[in-house]
Parts: C-alpha cells; structure tokens; sequence
C-alpha cells in the first residue's frame, strides 16, 4: 500500500496562526472600550489638570475602576479560555485526520472500530488540567488581574498626559489610546503645576519606577496578547503532543520552523530539527509558532510485533539542540535560580541532564529492556508474559487509584503532590499505593481547613483558588471579631450592621482578600434575611390563625399544626402554599362579616366556612364579591387587591412568573398567524414610531392591525405590577397638560392634592418591565403600574431582539433559566387603556432626578 499521506502540517499551523490573531484581536477590542469607559469617568469625575490623575483620589473613580478591572479580567480570562478549548478540538480534528490516513494507507480502511478506538480519544481531561494549572502560583485569573492592574497606571499616566480643561470623552478616549499605544510619548508628557504657577513636565512616579523585565511590554495590552498568543497556541501543541502518545505508529517528530517571508534567524531556527516521540514540545518561547511533523513507522512495521524497532525511530535529541544547552549552560542556571525555565528545559529535564552532565547519564529503560530480551529464550518469554498478565490488573487498579488521588489534589495549590505526580509519570507502581494514601491524606485535611471555614465564607473551594487557607483563616477570624461586636438586637439593626461592614470593607481595605471578606458579610445578610422570612411568615400565620378560630377552631387547629410542620421541615413553598390559603380564609371571614347583618343569603357560604371547605367557599366568596361590586367591579377590585410588591423578585418569584405568563399567552401566540407575531417583534425590537403614533391616535395600519389581533387574544390570569420609564410627553397625552405642567415643575404634593383618583387615558401601547429595577428604567418619569387580571398584554422578553431574540419559532415553553435584576425584562401593555392616578413619589433607584407615577389599569374603550 501507499505511505500515509498525513495532512499538511505548515498548513494547518498558519490556520491555526490566524485563528490565534482572532483572539488578540477580541483583546485589544476589550482593551479598547475600557480605555473608553475609563476616559469617561476622569471627565465625569472632574479631574484636576494641574497634578497627575489617579483613580483612587475620586469617590466616583475608585470604585468604577475595580469593576472595570473585574471585568477586563473576566473578559479576557473567558476569550484566552475559548481560545484554548477551540485550538485543542482543532489540534484534535488534525490529529484525526492523521489517524484516519495512516489507519488508510495501512489497513484498507478509515473506520477505527474497537481495536483502534484509542487513536481518536480526545482528551478531555487534559484539557482541563491544562487549563487549571497554575504558573508561579498563579492561575490564568491571577495572571490576567496582575494585567489589568498594570492597565490601570498605564491608563493613569495617559489620562494625565491627556487632559486638559474642557476636554470632552470622546476626545480624551482617543488621546489616551493614543498614549497607550506610545508608552514612551505617555511618560514624556506628564505635567505638574508648580507653586509658582508654572507648568513643569517630568516623568511620573510610576513612569520612573515602572520596568516591566525581560521580555514584558510596557503595553498591558500587548502583554495580554502575548500571554493570549502563547497560551493558545500550548494548548494546540499539548492536545497534539497528547494524540501522539496514543499513536503507536508515530515514533518521534521534526520541529520546523515557520519560514514565513518575514522570518528573522533566531532560537527557533538553532533548535529546528527532529526529536524522539517522548520530548515534549510547546514552543521555544513565548509567542512562538514553531510547527512540528510526525514521523511514522513503515507499513511493515506497523503489523510487526511491538518489540520490533522501527527504522525511522528518533531516540535522541538533534546535536544542534545538544550545542544550544551546551552554549547558554550559563542562562539556563541563571534561569533556574530565578524560576523562570522556559517550558522545552522544564519539561525535558533528563534530555537537559544528559547533555549538560553526559557522564551520569545511565542507560534508558529500552535499552536495558534490549539487552534483556536478547538473553532470553522462548520459554523465558512465555513465563514472563504469563506472570506479566497476572500482574497488569493489579497494576491497573492501582495505578487508577493513584491518579483519581492526583486529579483530586490538583485542585490546591497548597497540597505537594509532585512526588505521586513523578511516580505516576515514571509507572512507579510499588511506591504508587503509599504514596497515594500520604496524598489522600493531606486532601481529607485541606478538605476538613476548609469544611471549618464554610460556616462563615461561602463558596470556600471557588475562593481557595484565589488565595492560600491561611489567608481565608485570617479572613474568618477578622470577620467573626467584628460581627461579634455588631448590635444584633434585631434581625433589622443587625442585617444594616452586616450591610455597612461589607460595604465598608470594599471601600477601605487595602487586601486582595477584602473580596472574600465582603461575600462572608453578604452571606450573613442571607442567613438573617432567612430569619426574616420566617419570623414574618409565623407572624402573619399567627394573624391568620387567630382570626379562623373564631369561625372554625378545629380547621384553624389542623392549618396551624400542617404549617409548623412545613416550618420544621424549612419548606419555603409549603409554608407559602398555607399563607396563601390563609389569607384566602381572610377574605372570606372578613366578607362573611360585612354581610352577616344585610339582607343577602348567605347560607352556602357560611356552611363551607364551618365545614372548612376552601374551594367551595372561595367560590362562593367570588360571586358574592362580584354581585356587591355592582357596574364599577373593576375600580373596586383594583382598589381592594392594590399592591405595590412586584410579582417577580427574586429567582422563584422569576420562575413561577414565567410560567404563568406564557401559559396566557401560549395558545394565542402557537395558533397566531405569522404576520401578528411578527407585528410584536417588529415593535419590541425596532421601537416602530409609525405603530406607537397610529396606535396612540386611534389610526390603523398593518401592523397595528396584526399587533392588535394577537394581544386581543391573550389576558393576564393573574395581577401584575409592571414598570416602564417614559419622557414627559407620555403623561401630558395620558392626562393632559394642567397635570403635566405640575409634574414637570416637581412640586409633587399638589400633583397629588389635585390629581389624585383622576382619570386618563392611553390609547398606544407601553413597554413596561416585570422588575423592578430592570429595563426602560433610563427615563425620568416612571410609571408603576397596577395590572389587574384580565388586563391584556404578551410577556416579550422571549421573542424581542433586545433580549432573548427567539423570534416567531418560539416554542411558547422555553425562557431564560436564570433571573437577572436588572437585565431587559419586556411585558407589552395593549393600548386603549383607562389609567387611574394614585400618587406621585420622589424616586432615584433608576435616576438622579426620578419620579415614579402610582397607576392601576381599569376597563378598555
């Protein structure tokens, strides 16, 4: 058969170059709006001119900084992570491709089947282990914050060599970038006003001390290229150094270099050559985009017994690499010494040993295997064989156990298993089991240090990536001294006790752990908030139970003891279940005395309430409600089941609401023809001005028309408070312009004295929020709005552009699993509405100079 012919490594390797440039050039993006977002905040802040900038001496700088590091950080920590995982299934889709070739060329076929199923494993788990592994101490998290730290003067010293008076955000971003991009021009210009008056120019503090080393940019941003660049392309050279071991057929490689047109002779090109299958080869240096060439054995050999040697073999490394380590023997001490060994001498160290100290070097395992297998007689094969066989179970077990133990203490840093890792890469099996069990050991009590400091620090093993156990000890003791010293009279004194401390620790503290610090607050905060929750669910029970007695004291007895069981248990939903059928048996008591002493027949519904029969009575209840509200229900209705608590505030709260309104909205939306569901989307993701004026005004058009069919279809099942921020205009067309003048001049008590009860009306739509303090909240005039069931309107968030973006295939089942605050949260509000003004307050949650209008929805014209 023909010799494989494997895929085009160069090839394939400036493929995954450019792929390379795509992540540096996401980073440099990230890099690029936070020199915006920071530009910005030294115009916002005011910065004096006449002394250098420093985020640290402006309230509303200092804080923003921390969050725009964070999220540079987690920025570019995610893009070099995406990057790593793809360029390893990349890595790997190659190495298929060989697998596949060779497995051709060789056996006829491409189909691995079970006897080859090992060629294609893609190694999962070393990818994570790369990922996780920590250099120096520090993980990928900690490297790319010592990054954003180092952004963080450079933007400093940019922003100071920038500013001037008057200068606006626009103009100031792009000077910076400038600056930032000629870090020699940023230190040049830096200015100071003198007592006399005069302006003198001088390198900063931080430009004179600022040496960044050998082989750092001065560029934060190029550093963060660099490590990008450098990581990325590890992971790509691991993953394929990873498939090669598993390849049987492959028995050694030649490194090569790029030769690109643009190529300067360097290291590269003295260590290019080829190298045994067991060296291992993630680049030179940083940056490096050296490519490397399997070499296979012959057909012949790849059938032959595994003992034989294949002609191509490399066994030992080239001599031009032999005369490197020889030549820089000095450097690679110095480096040594220092702890900063490039990877190709720390991951060889015996090839380094042998050419450096030539007369220790002792013969290898294969050799001395040779030398024994060429003394042995058949009968010597078989024996060995036999008891080799009996032996590999035993081995295999061990060895398993051995590296589940390894995997497991490579999660702390603290923990030295270098020694298990060693035996595990040697396969010293006899020394694997005790030192397994040493290793296990320190896990139980690194397990145990942290179990001790979970009573206090959530989420303790995410934090212990971060920093060392004594660390977070020290966290812990600071922490307990000062609640120990908080008043903890009441839940209330002491939860805003807990809520200034954490945000006091965040302000003041100089540590790195004062993060840890402010999450063992917080979490104080939920514990208390949960005694909260129940100390106010058995007060309102005990309320609720107090007043059943009175008409039926067995059935308030059996609710009472049901709910104390439910409290027991910490059965959040079952207790809630019986508050809500409480305070229904509330109502119902109230309403049966209002009408005990009138002229109505309430015998059915007094025979319920003494048989303790829930749904019969609330039934009951319901048509006698109705009858007494008479032509105005719904006003009435709206004024007894008024509310201002949003539905959805927190998680639960966001799921259950879901569910309820896409149950409204499920059948009309899937039997809706195609143009209504767009008419819906064209509006919530475009703001069509055309269907908010037609609509407003009583015009029709197309979409209007559509958009109007579908929410004819669907109502609300339940009550809603909704919200939306709108301008000015929208009241003044809603209840005219005496109203709107007052509330325009903020004298809101006679808004209020006036207007209070008065009616008004809507005839466009409104986007309106299920959260409180989440979307079209970036207006001054804030309605909140009471939406009694029955109202009709469609939960938009799924569908709209602005926010899940699922279009008209919408399922009516699927939303976003997670509930977020402030995140877009779009219910429609249909047009044609009566709004009825309850009050105006002063309220600055979602601006400066907000107003929030009390509104409930009554009937349609």
């Amino acid at each position: 058969m023909p010799k494989p012919k494997i895929p085009n490594q160069r090839k394939a390797n400036i493929e995954h170059k450019k792929r390379t440039e795509r992540y540096t050039i996401l980073i440099h993006q990230v890099y690029d709006r936070m020199a915006q977002e920071a530009a910005r905040l030294a115009v916002i802040a005011g910065a004096n001119t006449s002394r250098p900038f420093s985020f640290a001496d402006y309230p509303l700088t200092k804080e923003s900084i921390k969050r725009l590091q964070t999220q540079l950080m987690n920025d570019v920590g995610t893009i070099i992570m995406s990057g790593t995982s793809e360029e390893w299934k990349e890595s790997n889709l190659v190495q298929d491709l060989v697998a596949k070739k060779v497995l051709t060329a060789y056996t006829g076929t491409s189909n691995s089947g079970e006897e080859y199923s090992r060629y294609f494993e893609t190694n999962p788990d070393s990818l994570k282990a790369f990922q996780q592994r920590k250099e120096n101490g520090m993980n990928l998290s900690s490297r790319v914050w010592n990054l954003s730290e180092q952004y963080k003067h450079e933007l400093e010293e940019a922003i100071t060599a920038a500013i001037a008076p008057g200068t606006s955000a626009m103009s100031l971003a792009a000077q910076v970038k400038k600056y930032l991009k000629e870090p020699d021009k940023r230190f040049r210009r830096i200015k100071e006003k003198m007592e006399d008056g005069t302006i003198k120019w001088h390198l900063s503090k931080n430009a004179k001390a600022y040496h960044p080393g050998q082989g750092v940019y001065r560029s934060s941003a190029r550093n963060a290229q660099r490590l990008a660049r450098t990581e990325i392309n590890m992971a790509y050279r691991t993953a394929e150094q990873e498939r090669w071991k598993q390849f049987d057929f492959v028995v050694g490689y030649e490194v090569k270099t790029t030769q690109n047109g643009h190529h300067v002779e360097d290291m590269c090109d003295m260590l290019a050559g080829k190298y045994p299958k067991d060296f291992k080869f993630t680049g030179w240096h940083p940056q490096c985009m050296c490519y490397c060439i399997p070499i296979l054995k012959t057909e012949d050999e790849f059938w032959a017994d595994d003992d034989v040697k294949s002609v191509n073999e490399v066994t030992d490394v080239p001599q031009n690499f032999k005369d490197w380590i020889n030549d820089n023997s000095d450097r690679i001490e110095a480096a040594e010494k220092r702890g900063t060994l490039p990877y190709f001498i720390r991951d060889n160290r015996d090839d380094v040993e042998n050419v450096l100290y030539p007369e220790l070097r002792k013969k290898t395992p294969i050799e001395i295997a040779s030398e024994r297998h060429a003394a042995r007689s058949a009968a010597d094969i078989k024996d060995i064989k036999d008891r080799w066989n009996a032996k590999l179970e035993r081995d295999a077990n061990i060895k398993m156990v051995a590296n589940n133990v390894l995997k497991v203490a490579q999660q702390w840093s603290e923990i030295d298993y270098s020694q298990l890792e060693q035996m595990v890469a040697d396969n010293n099996i006899t020394a694997l089991t005790e030192e397994s069990r040493k290793v296990a050991q320190a896990v139980k009590a690194m397990r145990d240090e942290e179990k001790a400091l979970s009573d206090l620090i959530p989420d303790v093993q995410t934090w212990h990536d971060q920093f060392s156990i004594e660390e977070l000890k020290a966290v812990k003791e600071a922490v307990s001294n000062t609640i120990s010293k908080l008043d903890q009279s009441t839940f209330e004194s002491f939860k805003s006790n807990l809520a200034f401390e954490a945000d006091w620790v965040i302000k003041n503290s100089s540590y790195a752990t004062k993060f840890v610090a402010e999450a063992a607050y917080k979490n104080q905060i939920k514990i208390v908030n949960e005694k909260i929750y129940w100390r106010d669910i058995k007060s309102s029970s005990e309320n609720y139970i107090s007043k059943l007695e009175s008409v039926n004291p067995k059935l308030a007895k059996k609710l009472s003891k049901d709910f104390d069981v439910a409290v027991a248990n910490g059965n959040k939903k079952g207790a809630e279940a019986y508050i809500y059928n409480l305070s229904k048996w509330d109502k119902i008591i109230n309403l049966h005395s209002s009408l005990s002493n009138g002229g109505i027949d309430i015998a059915d519904f007094e025979k319920f309430i003494k048989e303790g029969k829930l749904n019969k009575a609330w039934t009951e209840y319901n048509k006698l409600k109705t009858s007494q509200l008479g032509n105005n229900n719904l006003e009435e209705y709206c004024a007894m089941q008024y509310t201002t608590k949003f539905n959805v505030h927190d998680q639960d709260s966001y799921t259950k609401t879901m569910k309820i309104l896409i149950g409204d909205c499920h059948d009309a939306w899937i039997n809706a023809p195609e143009e209504e569901r767009r008419a819906i989307i064209k509006y919530t993701g475009s703001y069509s001005k055309e269907m908010i004026v037609d609509r407003a005004s009583g015009k029709s058009n197309e979409l209007v028309t559509h958009l109007d069919s579908l929410l004819d279809k669907i109502k609300l099942s339940e009550d809603m408070v909704l919200r939306s921020g709108q301008d000015l205009c929208v009241p003044r067309i809603i209840f005219g312009d005496d109203f709107a003048n007052i509330l325009e001049s903020e004298d809101l008590d006679s808004l209020n004295k006036k207007f209070s009860g008065h009616k008004g009306f809507n005839g466009g739509y409104m986007s309106t929020s299920y959260n409180e303090l989440g979307g079209f909240g970036d207006k001054d005039i804030e309605f909140h709005i009471f939406a009694p069931k029955g109202t009709h309107g469609m939960i938009a968030n799924q569908i709209s552009s602005c926010a899940e973006n699922r279009g008209v295939d919408w399922d009516a089942v699927s939303f976003r699993s997670d509930w977020r605050e402030r995140g877009e949260s779009e219910f429609l509000l249909h047009g044609g509405y009566i709004y009825k003004f309850i009050k105006a307050e002063k309220d600055t949650r979602m601006s400066d100079t907000g107003i929030r209008l009390y509104i409930q929805i009554l009937g349609r014209k």
